[in-house]
């Protein structure tokens, strides 16, 4: 079976499934992705896998031609927000091939989406398949193609080995629970930055002994984290994450909007609490409220607090709580990605549900 994929920014969850797919016996792969500036890149993350990154703000009017060339079976495209990529689907050379359409974009009823629902139409009609990130980008692709046996769920794996083996057993070993926050993500205005730092502030007023929050990302937004207990760490390598992850004790998701948000699968693999605004995707998968996490409403900086506030105070509970986020975040796995994308192509090629 020959694959090509077409993706976005690359980045080490992405990556890490692909080359789980390129170990497929019998799956020829390879990849496109364009090199959006805003997402530092590793050349070592695609060791092994044919791929080839292109310019993000070039023309590149001759795709249609590199992706032919490799004959495939199958074309997996992520989303329909590049117009060189979209237009694959209609190319006379790529007829022979089925398309998978892979979206993580949740129904919000905006006029936008509305006006897809009609200009995506035909190119809906062209993916053999449609895999979803969840239930609510589940909800968007009913929508847009009704089919039955069309849509199946499991878009995003992360490197849950990684997390599990290298940050996990670093936390489980710890004699006393960490007590530190993490948030880890895009500093962007959708992450709701701001709230969190609201909330962070309010919380350090309300308890006498508050635990540090360290930050870890990059984007526009840097100069909210200039609060009292906090810090900015800035972008890390990949391969760092499983150690950070394992020296904090909370894991914490702010955000506005996030179609899944897989920093909330990697917390949960290394065996952390999660605190999560509710609009999370991935909260939906991979939390249950007083179980191993607790979400709130986006943008309630007083919620959030009085999260915080909750598992300061319930300190004792917080590593039966991410044993329990641990077993919830196996099924995300590389492994288990590839595993569901390789039986998506086949019954695509099989044309049948």
């Amino acid at each position: 079976m020959k694959v090509v994929i077409c993706w976005s920014g690359m980045q080490g969850y992405v990556a890490a499934c692909l080359r789980a797919l390129s170990r497929v016996p019998g799956v020829q792969l390879h990849v496109l992705h364009l090199n959006f500036h805003d997402l530092p890149f590793q050349e070592e993350l695609l060791d092994g896998v044919s791929n080839e990154r292109l310019t993000a703000s070039a023309p590149n009017t001759d795709i249609t031609q590199r992706v032919a060339a490799h004959d495939p079976d199958v074309v997996l495209l992520c989303g329909w927000f590049y117009p060189q990529y979209r237009q694959l689907a209609f190319a006379p050379e790529l007829q022979r091939a089925k398309f998978v359409l892979g979206m993580d974009t949740p129904w919000t009823g905006s006029w936008q989406q509305r006006v897809n629902q009609i200009r995506l139409r035909g190119f809906m009609r062209r993916m053999a398949k449609i895999v979803v990130a969840g239930t609510r980008s589940a909800d968007f692709a009913r929508r847009l193609d009704a089919a039955p046996g069309k849509i199946v769920t499991g878009f995003y794996g992360f490197d849950f080995t990684a997390f599990r083996e290298r940050g996990g057993t670093g936390l489980d070993a710890a004699a006393d629970w960490p007590r530190r926050f993490l948030f880890a993500g895009r500093y962007a205005p959708e992450k709701g930055l701001s709230y969190l730092m609201e909330a962070y502030q309010a919380y350090r007023r309300s308890v006498p002994d508050p635990w540090p929050l360290d930050c870890c990302g990059t984007g526009p937004e840097a100069a909210l984290l200039n609060r009292e207990g906090v810090t900015d760490l800035g972008y890390l390598q990949p391969s760092k994450l499983p150690e950070l992850f394992a020296g904090h004790g909370v894991f914490v998701m702010s955000s506005l909007e996030e179609p899944w948000g897989v920093a909330i699968g990697e917390a949960a693999a290394t065996g952390l609490p999660l605190v999560c605004s509710d609009v999370c995707g991935a909260a939906a998968d991979l939390l249950r409220p007083y179980y191993n996490g607790l979400t709130v409403p986006p943008g309630d900086a007083a919620a959030l607090a009085d999260a915080l506030c909750w598992m300061h105070h319930n300190h004792h509970r917080l590593r039966t709580f991410g044993q329990r986020s641990r077993n919830l975040a196996h099924p995300f796995s590389a492994e288990a990605w590839a595993e569901r994308l390789h039986a998506c192509f086949i019954t695509a090629l099989n044309g049948r549900a």
